[in-house]
């Protein structure tokens, strides 16, 4: 999707959000101090979207940016871009954990001391419980 069509598709999101909020275009110009007919032009997709006004309507529906924008657009794809997959590398502190899926879960390193030593006691416990079967059988 370009630039222009992802611009038009956040002002039709944000234009059913408002409606779903019932919160009034003159209302949100007047919080915000727009002239009116503002936020009409706006949401038509007339004029661009200010990066500043996305955030000032995520705030008015309380909600996080990033929630807007994970509704205006979702990932297309599973998994990281390649862009921030370099990012992670380069500067892995800027990118937060919950945006990075962890590695794929290595399996898990087992103790083969402790592994015997289950499988003797569950071997027999098992033996113990035949035994005791076959001497109430036998009483």
């Amino acid at each position: 999707m370009t630039s222009e069509g992802q611009t038009e598709q956040l002002a039709r999101v944000l234009k059913i959000l408002l409606r779903s909020a019932k919160i009034q275009n003159q209302e949100i110009e007047k919080k915000l101090g727009f002239s009116g007919g503002y936020m009409s032009r706006l949401l038509s997709g007339k004029i661009d979207i200010k990066i500043s006004h996305v955030l000032d309507l995520a705030a008015i529906l309380d909600l996080w940016p990033h929630e807007l924008f994970a509704i205006v657009l979702p990932p297309a794809r599973s998994g990281p871009s390649r862009g921030l997959q370099h990012i992670q590398k380069v500067l892995p502190h800027v990118v937060p954990a919950w945006l990075v899926p962890p590695d794929p879960a290595q399996p898990p390193q087992v103790d083969l001391g402790e592994l015997h030593h289950k499988l003797e006691a569950g071997f027999n416990e098992v033996l113990r419980r035949v035994f005791a079967e076959l001497e109430h059988e036998q009483a």
